[in-house]
């Protein structure tokens, strides 16, 4: 039985960007799939990633390619062109949240999808007593050992620092800073996991027949990896004209939380998509 490690870094992809004529390494995505159908056996499939990985300043997205392991031993880089590509974002443009329906080939590329059932909603949160100082996993690109011939996804393992009921101050670049829903992870991000499937791992205790108490873990996708908070320091005895500061990691990952990517895969607008489709197609069994 393959491990739940393996299993999640499986349903990871890279995303490489278009600079010019050529593609460059930028973030990570994962595949969600959600059941639908009469009898639950269809599903569609989804690839979710941070918004701000695959879309410009000025609203508009690059040209992206997704590298994915294959069955072989190899990777393929497959070309996206937006103009072929249908991109879902949040009705409030803060929710650093995108995804698009991509299929690929089951028999080429070894990968898994995260069902949509896991996913953590506030209903789940309050219910599974989901808290701070739980812990938490994610797993993405690594901007310093992608891999030569396979994307090599690192996993990387924290504790939630906070789980707010209240918008966090979040600030990008040179951007105004923006109030906007977020989970903070005492787990470092690193270049290249922007995007990553964030799970909340929760450890239970129960009675075995045996009279042991054994311990079992259950998952639930936590969000989107969204970035990191960074301070600034002045640098010291620098004898220049302008001031010099350096960035420094304080060690605090924002979360973009997954019931605003469950608000996306269950938003009319998909549910519609969805709805007709299979109609259409239980109306072509019926001829």
């Amino acid at each position: 039985m393959v491990s739940i490690i393996k299993q999640i870094k499986k349903s990871v992809g890279f995303i490489y960007v278009k600079n010019g004529n050529v593609f460059h390494p930028a973030g990570t995505g994962f595949f969600v799939s959600v059941a639908t159908g009469y009898d639950s056996s269809k599903s569609y499939f989804y690839f979710v990633t941070a918004k701000h990985v695959i879309q410009k300043k000025d609203g508009t997205f690059y040209d992206i390619a997704v590298r994915l392991n294959t069955f072989d031993n190899s990777s393929n880089l497959l070309p996206l062109p937006m103009n072929q590509l249908h991109i879902f974002t949040h009705d409030d443009e803060d929710v650093d949240i995108a995804l698009f329906p991509m299929i690929p080939n089951e028999k080429i590329y070894d990968i898994l999808t995260i069902g949509s059932d896991i996913l953590s909603t506030e209903k789940i949160i309050e219910d599974e007593k989901i808290e701070e100082g739980g812990d938490v996993l994610f797993s993405g690109l690594f901007s310093s050992h992608i891999g030569k011939q396979r994307n090599q996804p690192i996993v990387r393992f924290g504790k939630i620092s906070l789980i707010s009921d209240e918008k966090i101050t979040w600030k990008v670049d040179d951007d105004p800073p923006k109030l906007v829903d977020l989970y903070l992870m005492e787990c470092q991000s690193y270049g290249g996991n922007s995007g990553s499937p964030v799970f909340f791992k929760l450890d239970r205790f129960r009675e075995s027949s045996e009279n042991k108490i054994k311990m079992h873990e259950k998952y639930y996708l936590a969000g989107v990896m969204t970035g990191s908070f960074n301070q600034s320091r002045k640098i010291e005895n620098i004898e220049t004209i302008n001031e010099q500061f350096s960035w420094q990691n304080i060690g605090i990952a924002a979360v973009t939380p997954a019931y605003k990517l469950h608000d996306i895969l269950f938003s009319d607008e998909l549910n519609k998509i969805r709805k007709d489709n299979d109609d259409l197609e239980n109306a072509k069994k019926k001829v």
